[in-house]
């Protein structure tokens, strides 16, 4: 869907939740010029992170540097609903539950900019935000997956995220594509919102 917002032309980008680099591949096709740079939680990522070439650096997102609960789909390393909050779905019901480091962005990003800040953090893109008050402070777009349905136990909806990137200097917003739950086809769960 970046094709609707290609005419934003940013010079740098941070992929926050880059997984294995497939969003970061398309922002690549989309702007060719710009220097991406991505973040991943699930150090079980890192060996395609490597072959992306992209640079890239392995740490959990928060709104402060401390430890927290991580919740890992049974059965496979690389689920994509892994994260701090919960996925409430059946393949969660029996998920694995790690303690990790949680990092900020402004303690990864200290002085650097990036033009566009993209956080697709199954719930936590809030306290990501929270965590990189400084780096979105030098950001001209945010792009994040935002909540219209309980989808994550304690992640806000999107209520609170519009109030809240609003007063961080981002009130204009562009819903650019939607995710519908994977068990009911009907029901969007998140949007893509720049």
């Amino acid at each position: 869907n970046l094709h609707l917002i290609r005419d934003i032309n940013p010079s740098s980008i941070l992929d926050g939740g880059a997984w294995l680099a497939h969003w970061a591949a398309e922002a690549k096709e989309t702007w060719p010029e710009a220097e991406i740079v991505c973040v991943e939680g699930n150090p079980a990522c890192e060996p395609f992170l490597k072959e992306s070439d992209f640079p890239y650096k392995i740490a959990m997102l928060g709104k402060e540097i401390g430890k927290g609960l991580y919740y890992k789909q049974n059965g496979t390393d690389l689920g994509t609903g892994n994260g701090l909050f919960k996925e409430l779905t059946h393949w969660f019901e029996g998920a694995v539950v790690e303690e990790v480091n949680i990092t900020t962005l402004d303690t990864l990003f200290p002085t650097e900019t990036f033009s566009l800040l993209k956080l697709d953090l199954q719930g936590g893109e809030v306290d990501a935000l929270m965590g990189g008050r400084n780096l979105v402070s030098r950001a001209d777009h945010l792009l994040l997956e935002v909540a219209v349905y309980p989808y994550n136990e304690g992640a806000v909806l999107k209520e609170f995220v519009d109030g809240f990137t609003t007063a961080l200097g981002f009130p204009h917003q562009t819903v650019i594509g939607e995710i519908k739950h994977p068990l009911n086809h009907d029901l969007t769960i998140q949007l893509d919102v720049l």
